[in-house]
């Protein structure tokens, strides 16, 4: 289902999964699941092939239904309001960014199983933004995830050099949502800002009484490439390797206080237009 919307173009597949889910209330779990297959799956099959990638799971797609049953009110809210939330909130970061006279940054809404919040990646040659409606957070700090989301997007378009995966440019790019976030959402919590809802208040508290050993860490494998240390700062608890004496996603955290540092001497309209070495040296200088 492909919609025009006045900021973003975006293909929105809740009313489609909305619709599975009227249509295979109460059927057996093999039927059920074969109509998944046709009725959503199949249909958007690039685009849900590119979030079990590496974003959500099918390993236990039956539970995984059982939780968005629960939720379906909140689902059939969510394809309701998204569409004028993307359009306010997406209008508001590209004009703040300096966006806002290049093309709209395209979003795609979808239910997945409780893997990742939201995410930019390539998708057939395009980039594209998701949101995870099931993972939708509530007012306000909704828009700030989709603020965070949309500065990944712009950042991507934007920036100039050559981009590798190393941990110091993770958290630099991480560094620019958060700031983008805080900006969209000034009454959201750091929990909010650090997590959307997928953490608790005792996660952050560990978050913070750590932070002072764990910045030791984090300095010292700036330059790393080795998936090992960026799963350990920044992957969610079932992706994370074995080895870590410190709380899982503690990058997202670590990006938040260093977000809070750039924007006192640089705008982000200026950051996200920076080559590698000039984010590494500023991310060393304010770490």
């Amino acid at each position: 289902m492909h919609i025009i919307w006045i900021v973003v173009v975006a293909q929105n597949l809740v009313p489609s999964f909305v619709n599975f889910q009227r249509l295979s209330a109460g059927m057996e779990e093999a039927a059920r699941l074969a109509l998944w297959e046709r009725l959503y799956e199949r249909p958007n099959q690039e685009l849900l092939n590119a979030y079990f990638t590496g974003f959500g799971s099918r390993l236990d797609l039956s539970a995984a239904l059982d939780k968005l049953d629960a939720i379906a009110p909140r689902l059939e809210q969510v394809a309701d309001i998204t569409p004028a939330l993307l359009v306010d909130v997406v209008g508001k970061v590209e004009a703040r960014f300096g966006w806002d006279e290049f093309e709209p940054i395209p979003f795609v809404v979808l239910v997945g199983t409780f893997g990742s919040s939201a995410w930019t990646t390539t998708v057939g040659g395009r980039q594209l933004s998701f949101i995870a409606a099931e993972l939708l957070p509530r007012v306000p700090v909704d828009g700030a995830l989709i603020a965070h989301e949309t500065a990944h997007g712009i950042h991507h378009r934007m920036r100039t050099g050559d981009w590798q995966p190393i941990v110091g440019l993770k958290l630099f790019e991480e560094a620019i949502a958060m700031a983008s976030a805080e900006l969209e959402c000034p009454s959201c919590s750091d929990l909010d800002l650090v997590a959307f809802g997928g953490e608790n208040d005792a996660w952050l508290s560990a978050c913070e009484q750590s932070w002072a050993s764990v910045r030791s860490e984090l300095r010292n494998v700036l330059m790393s490439n080795d998936p090992t240390d960026l799963g350990w700062f920044f992957a969610r608890p079932e992706r994370r390797p074995a080895g870590a004496s410190f709380p899982h996603r503690i990058g997202y955290y670590a990006a938040l206080v260093l977000a809070r540092k750039l924007v006192t001497d640089v705008s982000l309209r200026d950051m996200v237009g920076w080559d590698p070495t000039h984010a590494l040296t500023t991310v060393n200088t304010h770490l």
